[in-house]
């Protein structure tokens, strides 16, 4: 039998790493060492992506060796970053916009090298909001105009808004005010008051109800077909171009919004995870997505992947490609991320 291989001593010390580890599992023929519990890092507590990592936390404890997965509010990337090179945080949500900037060495920081996606998470649309009596159609037409343009301590503002001008061959200079948008609900008050004329920002459903409660309708302005190449030559790494379809619940748009700028959140790891751990994590959550997927409207993003996403882990990334998931043209840019980190070492 089994256990007369082992020795009295040799037994008890087998049983206790088990205990110590919280267990081990095999996955594609590699053992894997589980911690007892993961630390995931959100940046606040109460929204949706805090509900939807919740009910997949539940997940992992019940199907894999995990014993605890603590879902906290520790902050944005300058916070969990060193926590997590440091192993003291196991999982982060975070912008995948913001990590391929500091990977890329935009933010004049390159400690986020060790930065991986498990998964990729929910998707925004980061869009110019204004009202019909703005005058505003197109993005030439911010010319002169007072916008909210920028977000103290957010480093995704100024170049994507510098994108979206150049694409109308402006710069923030040709703007009347290039206003800091200090909190979103003043923001909105100065539009409804005709203290500013647009928003460039993320399209919180929120933000777009208010505004057309109070001006009839809330218009969104992306790049024309013809704005589109300069645009994309300007736009930052880690964004892509979208559709949104008309009536989308997440945006609160009434009708459709084509060329609209996208990030995406992602659920990152360090790259040191061991390759086995990652895929089986990944393997758990998307086997179980029945479980997790009705939480929040959010959720349907989850897992689902597209481009922009910063380098992924190589567990993950082959999990995806065993399934079909991911596209060539995915695949390309995942590789030439990669080549960007590589050509920085």
């Amino acid at each position: 039998m089994l256990l007369s291989k082992f020795s009295g001593k040799g037994l008890v010390a087998a049983m206790l790493a088990v205990c110590v580890t919280g267990g081990s599992a095999h996955a594609a023929g590699e053992e894997i060492v589980w911690p007892r519990k993961m630390v995931v890092s959100m940046a606040t507590s109460g929204g949706p992506a805090n509900m939807i990592m919740a009910a997949i936390a539940r997940v992992i404890e019940k199907n894999t060796p995990v014993q605890r997965v603590i879902v906290q509010p520790i902050g944005g990337i300058n916070n969990f970053a060193p926590m997590m090179e440091k192993g003291e945080v196991d999982m982060a949500i975070h912008s995948g916009a913001d990590v391929v900037a500091h990977m890329a060495g935009l933010e004049g920081d390159n400690r986020m090298k060790f930065m991986r996606t498990l998964l990729p998470a929910s998707s925004q649309a980061f869009v110019c909001l204004t009202t019909p009596d703005k005058g505003i159609g197109n993005l030439a037409d911010l010319k002169g105009k007072v916008v909210y343009s920028r977000n103290p301590g957010n480093t995704m503002f100024d170049p994507v808004v510098r994108a979206l001008l150049a694409g109308a061959g402006l710069k923030d200079s040709d703007l009347k005010a290039h206003l800091t948008m200090a909190n979103t609900p003043g923001a909105v008050v100065a539009v409804v008051e005709d203290r500013a004329d647009a928003m460039i920002m993320p399209a919180l459903t929120n933000v777009v109800m208010e505004l057309r409660q109070a001006k009839d309708e809330c218009l969104f302005i992306t790049p024309t077909d013809e704005q589109m190449p300069a645009v994309k030559s300007a736009m930052p790494p880690g964004y892509y171009f979208s559709t949104l379809p008309a009536g989308s619940r997440l945006y609160g748009n009434t009708d459709e919004v084509k060329n609209a700028p996208m990030y995406r959140s992602v659920l990152l790891v360090n790259e040191k995870m061991p390759k086995a751990m990652a895929a089986e994590l990944v393997k758990v959550i998307m086997e179980h997505r029945d479980e997790w997927v009705g939480v929040h409207g959010q959720a349907v993003d989850w897992g689902v992947m597209s481009l922009g996403l910063p380098p992924m882990h190589e567990g993950a990334r082959e999990y995806f490609e065993s399934k079909g998931l991911i596209t060539d043209e995915q695949k390309a840019e995942q590789d030439k991320f990669l080549s960007m980190l590589t050509s920085q070492e």
